[in-house]
C-alpha cells in the first residue's frame, strides 16, 4: 500500500493495477482489468477520462455520478467496493453501485450516505458506523498518503490532513 502511494507521489507516467487504489491516489494513467465496470478486458486509461462520458465504460449508475460528482464519485467507489485501506465483508463494486444509485437518487452523495445505503443491506453485516469511520480513514490515506519525500529525506503528507473534508468526497 505504502508502494502505490509512492508510485503516485514519485508521479509515474503509468502503472499496472488489480485494484483502483491508483485511481483513487490520482494517479495520471493506470492499467488494468476488472469485471464488472470494464468488462474483463484490460485497459490503459488516462485517470481524468473517467470523469467524461461515458465513464468507465459505460456502466450508468457510475457515469451518472461521474457527471454529477467528477473524481470525488470515482473515489467513493474506490473506497467503498474494496481497496487496501478499508474491506466491507460482503460488499463488492455490484453493492457499491447500488449504494451509489440510492444515493444519487436522494441527491445526496457523502461518505456517511453511502455508509448508510450500504447499511440496509442485510447481507452486509459489518454496522453503519463502523462503514463510516473505516470509509473515513481510507479517504484520509487516498488523500493525504505518508510519502518519502526524496528531496527532505523525510516521510511527509502528500496533503496535509487538515485540508480535507471528510463530511463530502470534494
Amino acid at each position: 500500500t505504502e508502494a502505490e502511494c509512492q508510485l503516485v507521489y514519485d508521479e509515474y507516467d503509468v502503472v499496472y493495477a488489480y485494484d483502483s487504489d491508483y485511481i483513487a491516489l490520482g494517479c495520471p494513467q493506470v492499467i488494468m482489468s476488472d469485471g464488472i465496470l470494464w468488462g474483463g478486458v484490460v485497459r490503459c486509461f488516462n485517470t481524468a477520462q473517467l470523469c467524461e462520458p461515458p465513464g468507465a465504460g459505460g456502466n450508468p449508475i457510475f457515469t451518472e455520478a461521474v457527471l454529477q460528482y467528477g473524481m470525488a464519485a470515482v473515489k467513493m467507489f474506490s473506497l467503498f467496493s474494496g481497496n487496501d485501506y478499508f474491506k466491507i465483508p460482503g460488499c463488492g463494486p455490484g453493492k457499491v453501485l447500488a449504494a451509489m444509485k440510492n444515493c444519487l437518487q436522494a441527491d445526496t452523495f457523502t461518505v456517511t450516505a453511502m455508509a448508510n445505503a450500504l447499511a440496509k443491506d442485510k447481507s452486509i453485516k459489518m454496522a453503519e458506523r463502523d462503514i463510516v469511520a473505516g470509509a473515513e480513514k481510507a479517504y484520509v490515506m487516498f488523500e493525504s498518503p505518508v510519502v518519502w519525500d526524496t528531496k527532505t529525506q523525510a516521510l511527509v503528507h502528500k496533503r496535509p490532513i487538515a485540508d480535507l473534508k471528510l463530511s463530502t468526497l470534494d
